[in-house]
This record gives C-alpha cells, structure tokens and sequence, in this order.
C-alpha cells in the first residue's frame, strides 16, 4: 500500500487520538464539567502508568473548545487525503 506521500499528499502526518463527544446543545456547564472529570482520571498516577505502557501520552485539551479546533483540522486534512486518494464508500 503507497504512503500518503507517494499519493500525492507530501507532509501527511497521522496520529491517533481520542475524544468524548456529546449532543450538540449540550450545555457548556456540562460540556466544561464533562472536560474537567476527564482531565482528573487521566492525571492519576495509574492511569498515566497504564496509558504510557500502551504507547499513549494522555495528553487531554486544554478546553473544549481547543478539542473542537483539533477535530475540525483533522476533518480538513483527512477529506484531502480521502480526495487525493481517490476513496469512495462502498
């Protein structure tokens, strides 16, 4: 299978991450809340530990808001490298 490189999208870079996502209206109080019980457990010691030993960092946004960003340029970059591509659903 080619790399993204070799299919015409130089500088394609792919990671992987992971998010909660709610309703939209949800409100930002629980939307905040929601964030902020996150970034708690995933700064304990043993979750940290169990998340390195599985190759991840734990890193968590530093707000919804950075989250939602982070999501709309991954939807950027991966529909050019699904046009590029040529990808259709089947």
């Amino acid at each position: 299978m080619p790399t993204a490189a070799e299919t015409g999208v130089p500088g394609a870079e792919a990671t992987t991450w992971y998010g909660i996502f709610a309703p939209a209206g949800t409100p930002s109080s629980i939307v905040n809340r929601i964030h902020a019980e996150t970034q708690a457990v995933m700064e304990l010691a043993d979750v940290k530990a169990r998340l390195i030993a599985n190759g991840a960092d734990g890193t968590v946004t530093r707000s919804p808001d950075e989250f939602a960003r982070m999501v709309k340029s991954e939807i950027v970059k991966y529909a050019k490298v699904v046009k590029v591509a040529g990808v259709r659903a089947e």
